[in-house]
């Protein structure tokens, strides 16, 4: 989230500044995300976004870069820390993954059969 005000010279006060163009990006080396910033309310100067951070190890920046005439530049960038999960973090059974373990039973149970019937058929 990033909060961003505007000074309004003809009441001498902060302002909360509202435009629809702001982005945001994720970065290593390459962008990963670029996506608009959404404000959580008109009256609140906050904008958000949402995100799932790449399955990858690295220093990653958070980094807000807006340019517009009229208005003073502003660079924001926050660097981040990201690893995985480990191994052993993870869930153990999966419950999307349940295709592939009837899968493997399935092909366990016509090996046993097909050996069961190559070893004890009847050969005529």
């Amino acid at each position: 989230m990033i909060d961003i005000y505007e000074f309004d010279t003809k009441t001498e006060s902060w302002k909360p500044y509202l435009t629809d163009d702001l982005q945001f990006e994720f970065v290593m080396m390459n962008p990963y995300y670029i996506q608009q910033m959404k404000m959580l309310s008109p009256s609140k100067p906050t904008y958000h976004i949402s995100f799932r951070a790449p399955d990858k190890f690295g220093v990653f920046k958070f980094i807000v870069d807006y340019k517009r005439l009229g208005y003073s530049y502003l660079d924001v960038s926050t660097k981040v820390p990201l690893r995985p999960f480990n191994h052993n973090e993870y869930e153990r059974f999966l419950p999307t993954a349940y295709p592939y373990y009837v899968s493997v039973f399935a092909i366990l149970t016509a090996f046993v059969m097909f050996s069961l019937v190559f070893v004890y058929g009847r050969n005529k």
